[in-house]
């Protein structure tokens, strides 16, 4: 493996995740049909049919409701057999959670978060609430702020090469924030087709500049890359398995690229946090690769999208213990026709909230 320089390299040092109850799928499917009845009435079928169609999806094949329950749970969303849905806090409330569960003030001994990226598939409900704005105002350090929101799934890892980039130019700056949630309403559909079904979840993480006593996970490389070119929208097919084939191969072509680069093999990744956007997606680039295959956290959940890999790199770090110089291997995608994956190195265990939302927002 080659070396990299302590002092070069970020380090996550703290995470944040967040989910809510869920319900049944077969409920969730009750609550579809529901919502199906009003789903592309008025103002939302002339608005939101062509933001649609402008990623080369028809609103109207997602959102219709599935012939019967028995098909659709043979369809739809593999993995899943629950779906979180949160139901006392909008999007950036969400973000305000489990940004504060991190930096909980100003005063706390914490570093001073100097810039914040809120990373994001889902709209806000109050239209008028800026996400990006709100975290940087419950923080109280007015850093700057913004938001990545076309990239779904891979927002994350295109965030860390940003907060990398920051930490690495900007020689007063001392941590990043990253925040990521999802809270799917109307008329937004949680299911996507045969491929995924989404569920709601936040999460964070604190990047700080490297140093050799700095505790945390090294992020030793990050790689994010587009299915298609800027000019020639990517079109997701209706087929799974046409689908599944598409990421997969550019998936294991990107990963194999990033192992490479740094001298390693399958066999020296300790551990892999993967997205679980559906079962044979997960299968064919482990397989495919020679990926480990322990220490996955079981459940039947569905996607989180945005928020997946934080929620999930908390999760696994809670359950499994990873020695020094342990490699964790991360992927992940984007509906709208991303790949990504990052390699990190255990140096340390972050510190670790699991965050139970109070019936209080944060201001």
């Amino acid at each position: 493996m080659q070396s990299t320089p302590v002092m070069n390299t970020p380090v996550v040092t703290a995470l944040a995740a967040y989910v809510p109850p869920a319900v049944p799928f077969q409920q969730w499917l009750q609550i579809e049909e529901k919502l199906h009845a009003t789903a592309l009435t008025g103002w939302p079928r002339l608005v939101y049919s062509p933001w649609f169609a402008a990623y080369g999806l028809d609103l109207q094949h997602l959102t219709a409701p599935p012939e019967d329950r028995l098909s659709a749970s043979a369809k739809v969303a593999p993995i899943a057999g629950f779906v979180p849905i949160e139901q006392r806090h909008d999007l950036s409330g969400l973000a305000a959670h489990v940004a504060l569960a991190i930096c909980p003030s100003s005063g706390s001994g914490a570093p001073q978060v100097g810039a914040v990226i809120f990373c994001h598939s889902s709209l806000n409900e109050h239209v008028s609430t800026t996400t990006a704005g709100r975290l940087c105002a419950v923080l109280g350090e007015h850093p700057f702020s913004f938001s990545i929101a076309q990239q779904q799934g891979a927002s994350v890892f295109s965030a860390l090469r940003l907060a990398s980039d920051l930490l690495f130019a900007e020689a007063e700056l001392h941590a990043v924030l990253i925040v990521a949630a999802e809270k799917w309403c109307h008329p937004f559909a949680r299911r996507i087709g045969r491929w995924t079904l989404q569920g709601d979840a936040a999460g964070a993480m604190l990047l700080e500049r490297g140093s050799p006593s700095t505790l945390g996970l090294r992020l030793l490389a990050t790689a994010v890359q587009p299915l298609c070119r800027a000019d020639a929208p990517f079109r997701l097919p209706v087929s799974l398995i046409d689908t599944n084939a598409i990421f997969a191969r550019s998936l294991i072509a990107l990963i194999d690229t990033l192992l490479r680069q740094h001298g390693l093999r399958p066999s020296d990744i300790a551990a892999v946090i993967a997205h679980r956007v559906n079962r044979p997606l997960i299968d064919a680039v482990s397989q495919q690769l020679g990926l480990p295959q322990g220490y996955r956290v079981a459940d039947r959940r569905a996607y989180l999208g945005a928020a997946e890999f934080i929620v999930r790199l908390a999760e696994t770090l809670n359950t499994f213990q990873f020695g020094q110089g342990a490699l964790l291997l991360a992927w992940g995608v984007g509906l709208g026709g991303y790949v990504s994956c990052m390699l990190l190195e255990v140096r340390g265990t972050p510190a670790l909230r699991f965050v139970d939302t109070s019936p209080t927002d944060p201001s």
